[in-house]
């Protein structure tokens, strides 16, 4: 009878438990009464015995007695099962802090690195990397390497997962760099060299730098031999990585003309490294139609055949998680990019060192800094951030950052000394990492946005330490020479210089030229429509924990710091006698200049006419019971016309909103009747000069779009609620009594 010896057991606990004057023996009692409880509660009776748990965990501190270890041991393994409640962190977080004090630092180290691994494998990576995070500083210790390795090795998988391959890669080479420190000092191979080795040249796979993936599957492929030839199994990695080969294929199928050219020799590199998929591909793509094995086509070996078989190889699912196309860096400058919380950041740098390691590490390290932000509700306020790196001998040492607007998007320059980045001594690296810093959090003060900027700061610098993660295991310089020695093979002369067999560009145009033409467009070409506003969004889209940084884009024409500079004021109407010419809308603003530059870059963006659309304006009447005339005017991107990528589930729309209380509906009432006559409108600037308004008369945009609703339609999730305030009292009629409005105001009313 389990109920029965249940029963009994806790009765023999609960009389240890008043064993006061033997009081380790007495809370340890009380502590496996509790974990009996807790095997057998209902789930509603859970966090209260997790609470208690807590108590007892507070009072073991005093005890050296009480056997601390099989507690930790239990509920770390508690984990796996009980993990997503809240109050299990809670219970944790106590438990480490506890650990702390008692065995030292390393111990409770090892205790989050379980934890941050149970969280990877319920495949949660941004809990992954904020318990990780706070490993890896108190496992940088001689005595904790392998578990420093593992923890660093965890994270990276975690930044991979969330679509934030820099630092990945830096963490990742972090991983590298100390497990190589076992072959310098001990002259070992180890298994966690040749899993650090193989994950780095997937993930410079999926930036496509075809020489540095080389390099590192060189390197692969060297250490499992030799860890083979010790007598360790290399079996399960060996088969995980069968597929590298026709990955890499995919990636140079998509090669154009120039690269092609100048890949001639590469087939024979290929080979030799035992990637004989990626040559055929190459070869192909080059035109050699005939070198292809008979066996890789089942039917017949027409052209055409040949051409179905490359275009099914091209297709392939692992396809999407390649650029567009491989990168050879071997031009004067190269571009390295990333997607932080949607903000596409760019980086221009010449193409040497050291500007391609900070350019490497800037992006690990906004990466790394900011990979948790989604769960705390940030996001970019510029769809766009350009950053240039080049040498200069005048630019103070380590290097010296400017961050600027260019036409109203943020640009930063960086200007570095000459120094060599595989040799750096340890103060030289403390004055890299904290120039870092500094850029870091300059770019995020400029770029991104958070609801409470004071407790979200506090919470990633003191008790994520982000920081920590971001800057000391993310960057590329030491480690990299560390690993692959001062002169890294990562340029393609360094492949191609040695090979004697070239394979001469044959194509006058690209294999499948007539699909790459076809294509057309980032979705297919097809539009997304709006979802019903008045539905719940399902589940997947309202949890910010399964959505990757890659599958996020802040969508704005709005230049914000033009706008706050312009100072939009107010909104002007001007109809013509008989409706000849479309009525004007006019944006009145304080500020002529930064104004007129708004619709120039507009009309460079958009053209005279804005015939897509991308530009929406809508007029939401009703919005004030008080002022029945008042109305709001915003502006924004059309995401119908916008967002047209098919691997983006979230979007973050910016939007200019501008309320206008006038006496009567007048104005507004002729400029309405005239659209609806001539069917369209001019969208311009206007400024005021004491008493006189002046209509810009430059860079006009023609529109024909215009939405016109009431205030009282606006639901919750519709896509003009960001014209809907949360002290608003809307006119509704009395026969709406489930205007949708009421529905955003109780949703807005309800934000912490």
């Amino acid at each position: 009878d389990m109920h029965g010896r249940a029963t009994a057991l806790i009765a023999e606990l609960d009389r240890l438990a008043l064993e006061q004057e033997r009081p380790s023996t007495a809370l340890q009692a009380r502590t496996l009464r509790l974990i009996v409880r807790l095997i057998l509660a209902q789930p509603n009776a859970i966090d209260s015995i997790l609470r208690e748990l807590v108590a007892v965990i507070h009072d073991s501190e005093s005890l050296v007695g009480y056997p601390f270890e099989p507690l930790v041991q239990i509920l770390t393994e508690l984990g796996r099962v009980l993990g997503s409640r809240p109050t299990y962190e809670e219970v944790f977080e106590t438990l480490v802090q506890t650990a702390a004090r008692r065995e030292g630092e390393v111990s409770a180290a090892r205790m989050l690195l379980a934890r941050g691994a149970q969280q990877l494998d319920v495949n949660h990576p941004y809990e992954a990397i904020r318990t990780l995070g706070r490993a890896l500083g108190r496992l940088y210790k001689h005595e904790s390497r392998h578990d420093a390795v593992r923890s660093l090795y965890l994270c990276a998988r975690a930044y991979e997962q969330v679509g934030l391959l820099w630092a990945a890669r830096g963490t990742m080479l972090s991983a590298a760099s100390i497990s190589m420190n076992e072959f310098w000092t001990y002259d070992k191979a180890t298994p966690q060299q040749a899993v650090c080795y193989n994950r780095i040249k997937w993930i410079e796979l999926r930036l496509g730098r075809l020489p540095h993936l080389l390099a590192w599957h060189e390197l692969d492929r060297i250490i499992r031999a030799v860890v083979t030839d010790r007598g360790y199994s290399m079996e399960r990695l060996s088969k995980y990585d069968q597929t590298f080969d026709p990955i890499l294929g995919i990636l140079l199928l998509r090669a154009d003309l120039s690269e092609l050219q100048e890949l001639a020799v590469l087939p024979e590199v290929l080979d030799r490294l035992d990637l004989p998929g990626a040559a055929f591909a190459l070869m192909y793509a080059l035109g050699y139609e005939d070198e292809v094995p008979a066996e890789l086509l089942e039917g017949p070996t027409s052209a055409d055949s040949k051409r179905e078989l490359f275009r099914k190889w091209r297709d392939q699912p692992a396809a999407k998680d390649l650029p567009p196309k491989p990168l050879l860096c071997t031009t004067r400058t190269v571009t390295l990019s990333s997607n932080v919380l949607g903000c596409q950041i760019t980086v221009d740098c010449w193409n040497k060192s050291p500007c391609l390691e900070l350019a490497e590490s800037a992006l690990a390290a906004i990466e790394g800094l900011l990979a948790t932000g989604l769960l705390d509700r940030m996001v970019a306020r510029e769809p766009t951030l350009t950053i240039k790196v080049r040498l200069s001998d005048f630019a103070e040492a380590p290097f010296t950052f400017e961050l600027r607007d260019y036409d109203g998007r943020p640009h930063v320059d960086i200007r570095c000394r000459s120094f060599e980045p595989h040799t750096l001594s340890q103060d030289d690296q403390r004055r890299l990492k904290k120039r870092l810093f500094d850029f870091v959090v300059h770019v995020i003060a400029r770029v991104f946005v958070m609801c409470e900027p004071e407790p979200l700061l506090t919470k990633l610098f003191r008790d994520e330490l982000a920081p920590q993660r971001a800057l000391d295991f993310t960057t590329s310089f030491v480690v990299v020479g560390n690993v692959l020695g001062n002169e890294p093979k990562t340029t393609l002369e360094s492949w191609t210089g040695g090979a004697s067999k070239a394979f001469p560009l044959t194509r006058e145009k690209v294999w499948d030229g007539e699909d790459r033409q076809q294509t057309p467009g980032l979705n297919g070409g097809k539009r997304p429509t709006l979802a019903d506003p008045g539905v719940e969004p399902p589940d997947e889209l309202a949890d910010p924990s399964s959505t990757a940084h890659n599958q996020m884009q802040t969508i704005s024409l709005i230049r914000e710091t033009l706008w706050i500079e312009a100072s939009w004021s107010g909104t002007v109407f001007a109809t013509v006698s008989h409706n000849v010419l479309p009525p004007v809308l006019a944006l009145l603003f304080k500020n002529r200049m930064p104004a007129a530059k708004i619709f120039a870059l507009w009309r460079s963006e958009l053209g005279s006419r804005d015939d897509d659309n991308k530009l929406r304006v809508a007029i939401i009447r009703g919005v004030s019971k008080a002022s029945p005339h008042a109305y709001r005017v915003v502006l924004g991107s059309d995401p119908v016309v916008s967002f047209t990528q098919s691997t983006i589930t979230h979007a973050v729309m910016v939007a200019r909103i501008n309320t206008m209380e006038p006496s009567s509906s007048e104005n507004l009432k002729r400029f309405l009747d005239s659209y609806e006559v001539c069917k369209s409108y001019i969208l311009t600037f206007a400024f005021q000069v004491g008493q006189q308004i002046t209509i810009g008369r430059d860079n006009q945009l023609l529109k024909q779009q215009l939405v016109v609703r009431e205030a009282w339609e606006v639901g919750p999730y519709d896509i003009d609620v960001v014209a809907i305030q949360e002290d608003d009292d809307p006119i509704v009629p009395d026969e709406q009594r489930n205007a949708p409005v009421l529905g955003t105001l109780k949703r807005l009313r309800a934000r912490p």
